[in-house]
């Protein structure tokens, strides 16, 4: 475990000379360590600034309690990676096309769809519905409904499709839906913007 030290009992110089030692070792690893040392002060000097800092209670007084005001710090929120650059170059300029607060017709929602999916591989139109209340409709292959909103998604088909083709997809899901029940239809490729359409 460690090395015994034999101490010899009754030679005092000894004893003094081997305390002495030990304190320096001890010194020596903490310096190496980086361990500040404490200052040593006399015992009659730490007496006296006791006695002046608490003066002692007198029977009967009220305490006084002060408030000590704790100055806080503004918190600035670290700036990530994504919250610089939220949108790819891509996705900026295909959203630059689309007017966020038009509402399109059908059949140009469904044409500025397929031009805003300019992506290596082909694209999936897709239809998001808002819904004015949750439906107890079974989803299709095409056709899903969360079960914690009022939300519904389907697939249209590919970009490269023919436009009269998405339409007929968009129309039959709209009828499967009801019209009533629709609050909001949004239309997007994959990795687009989503384009606000009109319900007719």
């Amino acid at each position: 475990m460690g090395k015994i030290r034999i101490a010899a009992l009754g030679d005092e110089k000894k004893q003094k000379q081997q305390k002495e030692k030990a304190s320096v070792r001890r010194e020596q690893k903490k310096a190496r360590m980086g361990i500040p040392l404490p200052e040593k002060k006399p015992q009659a000097e730490k007496r006296v600034e006791t006695a002046e800092a608490e003066p002692k209670p007198v029977k009967g007084a009220k305490k006084e309690v002060q408030a000590e005001k704790i100055e806080k710090k503004p918190t600035s929120k670290k700036k990530t990676a994504l919250s610089k650059h939220p949108h790819s170059k891509r996705y900026l300029e295909t959203l630059s096309s689309v007017d966020r607060k038009k509402v399109y017709p059908q059949n140009e929602a469904l044409e500025l769809a397929k031009k805003t999916a300019n992506i290596k591989f082909v694209a999936t139109i897709e239809a998001h519905f808002n819904l004015n209340k949750k439906l107890s409709v079974k989803s299709s292959d095409s056709l899903k409904f969360e079960k914690k909103a009022p939300l519904a998604h389907g697939k249209l088909g590919k970009a490269n499709q023919k436009s009269e083709e998405l339409k007929l997809a968009l129309e039959k899901m709209i009828k499967t839906i009801g019209v009533g029940n629709i609050a909001k239809l949004t239309l997007s490729s994959s990795m687009g913007p989503g384009i606000k359409t009109d319900l007719k």
